[in-house]
């Protein structure tokens, strides 16, 4: 190879090296993307959504509230599923006029998120990347679709699926043959009396942490309610009825004044709906049982 040839090949390499130097920039941070909308989550105090869904969430005295299209408790780990949203990435961001929102599915939207006063406007999705059209204001947004199904899904995906409120005191709970009642020393007591139950504060302990699997809207089946009830009564005199639909393979447990049903496996129901039979001792006599180390003295005596 001539002296001539190797120079303009490292002149070449040259050439390239500046050439990626240029492009890659090292040592300059690439820029983060931005997110869809700069937000303070804590001063928001409603949420609308509509389309496919329309209901509202409200903030009362810190908790949330879904107040349309009924106004139970809300799931607040739903809550912040939307409340994310606006702090997803915007890869990329354009201006928009009317005429072009249609081919975007903007005109009207797919959806419409309304955090305060910042409104989004959810249209079609990007059948290569999967990412979805986002209008915020006059500018058009292509994000990573991962929140799309919060949008669409049921007002009732949005309940509290605790049966109870939070930290409840329970002081009575009334089933269809059996009573129980908490006095002022917390004791408990069972009308008819249960000689062979587990400790009654153990119900009363299922029904406060009870939780559903699932929440739906309830309408009677032949416009018949359900008649056997379970009663229960709190501290602060209020009492919650709920009314038994179904008892296997899984329950179902009816809100009337809220006309939503609850899902329960059938494993919490039976510990909400029927007492457990005390743990079978070898004493007859109703005492406690021995502890270990007195089970091998009484062995040890026998031998």
């Amino acid at each position: 190879m001539s002296d001539k040839m190797k120079l303009n090949l490292a002149l070449l390499a040259v050439v390239a090296v500046l050439g990626l130097l240029v492009v890659l920039e090292p040592g300059k941070k690439k820029d983060e993307p931005h997110p869809l909308a700069q937000i303070d989550t804590q001063s928001i105090n409603k949420i609308q959504v509509s389309g496919r869904q329309n209901f509202t969430l409200e903030k009362r005295d810190g908790h949330w509230r879904l107040t349309q299209p009924l106004d139970v408790p809300a799931a607040e780990n739903r809550v912040e599923q939307l409340l994310k949203i606006p702090s997803a990435p915007s890869d990329t961001q354009y201006p928009v006029d009317a005429a072009q929102l249609a081919k975007f599915q903007l005109a009207p939207p797919n959806a419409t998120l309304a955090l305060g006063d910042l409104v989004l406007e959810f249209g079609g999705s990007d059948p290569i990347q999967q990412q979805r059209y986002v209008k915020l204001g006059n500018s058009l947004h292509l994000v990573t679709d991962n929140f799309y199904q919060h949008l669409t899904a049921a007002p009732t995906d949005y309940v509290e699926k605790k049966l109870l409120p939070e930290n409840a005191n329970i002081h009575g709970i009334e089933l269809p043959g059996l009573k129980l009642s908490k006095d002022k020393d917390g004791k408990w007591t069972a009308e008819p009396p249960q000689a062979e139950a587990a400790p009654l504060y153990e119900m009363a302990e299922a029904w406060k942490n009870a939780r559903a699997y699932d929440v739906r809207s309830y309408t009677p089946m032949d416009g018949k309610m359900p008649t056997e009830k379970a009663t229960i009564r709190l501290a602060d005199g209020q009492s919650v009825e709920f009314l038994v639909a179904q008892r296997e393979p899984d329950a179902i447990l009816v809100r009337p004044d809220w006309k939503l049903q609850f899902h329960l496996t059938e494993g919490i129901a039976q510990q909400l709906l029927a007492l457990k039979k005390a743990e079978k001792t070898e004493k007859s006599d109703g005492a406690a049982p021995a502890t270990p180390a007195e089970d091998d003295d009484s062995e040890d005596s026998e031998e």
